[in-house]
């Protein structure tokens, strides 16, 4: 008897809003679009438990650029 299990850990992106933002790489300001991040364990490509605590990022749409986010007011 053989048993087979796929595991993983993967990070889950979820879009809380977008909001107008100075970018440090751009040198101007920019759209950043506002993601709340948290990484998962999972069995059979299923999210089980997260492994993480959340994370709020800003992601500047020019460039890419991945940097603290606060949470837009009001969403």
């Amino acid at each position: 008897m053989c048993l087979f299990f796929i595991v993983g850990i993967v990070p889950k992106e979820k879009i809380i809003g977008q909001e107008m933002r100075y970018c440090p790489l751009c040198g101007r300001e920019t759209m950043h679009v506002i993601i709340s991040r948290r990484t998962w364990f999972t069995l059979f490509f299923l999210p089980i438990f997260p492994v993480s605590g959340k994370r709020t990022i800003a992601r500047c749409q020019v460039c890419g650029y991945e940097g603290a986010g606060n949470p837009v007011a009001g969403v």
